[in-house]
């Protein structure tokens, strides 16, 4: 391996090794120690060939996801699109540390849905595009609100949760009945309003009993910085 040779501020040559004794201070780094450095590097080229090899496998198995549940009756259908949606909002990552949390399951189940309803189209064309529908809405748009959220622009996160439910509950009104739309309209209003609020307000009630049983927790004297009691609280 050919060393790459720099010249120091000590005016000698340095190289980026580790076995060699340079005459340098242990804690010495060179200007130059840092010019390799590649961060965030993307090549477009690379993402533009994997997004047209999913759209050609998608193409490509579009077929067979139209006839893969065209044997089996539009109640059982729908019976097994609705059980898919409901393990996908129990297993979906809201924000929250919990063991029940699991993004594969979640993102698994609402695929599986979709591919379920591909067979009940009339063209394998509709049936790649509702493939491509499912993988912007489950998984595309999961990771931009994922990332708006990481970034703290709650505003925007608002916005954007208020704009989907409002397109939801006019699309439920124009493909099926009013009351329906209602009814969601409701559950969108329960679910982030009126649940949230009557949580915060039974907290007050709330009793957290300590004593004996609980564990022990260490305790760190900031002077000495020793562990020099474990208490329990």
């Amino acid at each position: 391996m050919q060393r790459v040779l720099y010249r120091t501020s000590f005016g000698m040559s340095w190289s980026k090794v580790l076995y060699l004794n340079q005459n340098v201070p242990d804690n010495y780094v060179d200007e130059t120690f840092l010019e390799c450095l590649k961060k965030n590097e993307t090549n477009l080229g690379n993402q533009i060939k994997n997004g047209a090899i999913f759209l050609a496998g998608g193409f490509s198995v579009s077929p067979i996801l139209k006839t893969l549940t065209e044997t089996i009756s539009t109640n059982t259908i729908y019976t097994m699109f609705a059980l898919t949606k409901l393990v996908h909002l129990i297993f979906y990552d809201y924000g929250a540390k919990a063991a029940i949390v699991n993004r594969h399951i979640s993102l698994n189940a609402a695929i599986f849905g979709a591919v379920c309803l591909a067979s009940r189209l009339s063209s394998s064309y509709e049936a790649f595009a509702l493939l491509i529908a499912a993988s912007d809405i489950f998984l595309m748009s999961s990771m931009l609100r994922e990332w708006i959220s990481r970034l703290g622009l709650r505003t925007l996160q608002i916005t954007i949760t208020i704009i989907l439910s409002s397109v939801a509950v006019i699309g439920l009104a124009v493909m099926t009945i009013a009351t329906y739309a209602i009814l969601f309209g409701l559950c969108i209003i329960a679910t982030n309003l009126i649940c949230p609020y009557v949580f915060y307000k039974l907290q007050k009630y709330k009793s957290k009993l300590q004593g004996p049983w609980d564990e022990a927790h260490v305790c760190v004297e900031p002077s000495s910085l020793q562990f020099n009691r474990a208490c329990s609280y």
